[in-house]
């Protein structure tokens, strides 16, 4: 490792599956003396980046206690270790830097990723949800919140949803599918909508934040449930009944 504010993890690619120590990424730390202390490993419970799943990660070899430039050992230098996925379909190998006092992580490779459902959608509006998702994890929110945009003219290009800006073209969808009370209007809050049908300034992007892009997000996929997979669920809902009805009338 090599001295470089804050730990922190080089940039690398969100959700690669790694199979051995030599593809874990190179990590970076800042303030960082030359100095480390083997200590026992803490449990740690994260959602692991490969399969979404979130869960208790099983430990893996031990772990190494970094000390930071004019501070001493104690519990609240960053430490490092290797944790593995628990879902045995899964097995992904976490690389983590965290906090041994409190079990926080500061950072991880491949990086902690937002959940959601891609079943049903299509792929012109799958692809940038993935990828505002990919940036979010990365902490690049003002690209997050481009792409974030970009799904949402997907979803109204799609259903043929019609405005002058995207804003007035998600109204427009309001009135195609069921979406909760106040969302339409709600909408005005996320100032990465913008009025421009074209573009959003760019220190708009800039100002965004990590808060700012995680509701957009959930805002989207509230969207993409209402437009493209309430009928699956409804469908399961009646399959549950049907079985219900058929199971009574056998006894």
């Amino acid at each position: 490792m090599r001295a470089a504010a804050s730990p922190r993890l080089a940039r690398g690619s969100g959700g690669a599956r790694c199979t051995s120590r030599d593809s874990l990424l190179l990590v970076k730390f800042e303030n960082i003396k030359q100095a480390v202390e083997a200590i026992q490993p803490v449990r740690i419970t994260m959602r692991c980046p490969a399969c979404l799943r979130e869960g208790t990660l099983d430990q893996r070899g031990g772990d190494l206690r970094l000390v930071q430039r004019g501070k001493g050992w104690s519990n609240n230098q960053p430490a490092t270790g290797e944790r593995i996925c628990p879902n045995p379909d899964c097995a992904a190998l976490i690389y983590l830097v965290y906090i041994p006092s409190s079990g926080e992580v500061i950072a991880s490779y491949p990086p902690e990723r937002l959940d959601f459902d891609a079943s049903a959608l299509p792929s012109a509006v799958q692809e940038p949800l993935e990828e505002a998702i990919d940036c979010h994890a990365g902490e690049s929110y003002p690209a997050a919140a481009v792409m974030v945009r970009r799904t949402l003219e997907a979803v109204c290009e799609d259903q043929g949803a019609t405005g002058g800006d995207l804003y007035k073209r998600i109204e427009n969808l309001g009135e195609k599918i069921v979406l909760p009370k106040g969302m339409i209007k709600a909408l005005h809050n996320l100032r990465l909508l913008g009025n421009d049908a074209v573009h959003v300034e760019a220190r708009v992007y800039a100002e965004i934040g990590k808060r700012e892009v995680e509701v957009a997000v959930d805002v989207a996929k509230t969207i993409l449930q209402a437009t493209y997979q309430m009928d699956a669920i409804l469908d399961e809902l009646e399959a549950l009944k049907t079985s219900a009805v058929k199971a009574e009338a056998t006894q």
